[in-house]
């Protein structure tokens, strides 16, 4: 995906989120989904099935989506 035109517009969509949440005194962070990381602390995650589960955060999440489940 480096050097494509939609890398490019991704990078101006963050910009832009990031540029709005200072205007507005918001904070902004990135959040970093990749499948056997945990998406709060970046841990590694233990595998159960098709999901996996963080035993620092007590967090589950599903490897295909990335949709996190308290």
């Amino acid at each position: 995906m480096k050097n494509t035109k939609l890398q490019r517009t991704l990078l101006k969509v963050a910009e832009r989120l990031r540029n709005l949440a200072a205007y507005e005194g918001a904070e902004y962070f990135e959040v970093r989904m990749s499948g056997k990381r945990c998406p709060a602390c970046e841990s590694w995650g233990v595998e159960a099935g098709r999901r996996y589960y963080c035993h620092k955060c007590k967090i589950s999440w599903n490897r295909d989506w990335g949709l996190t489940v308290y």
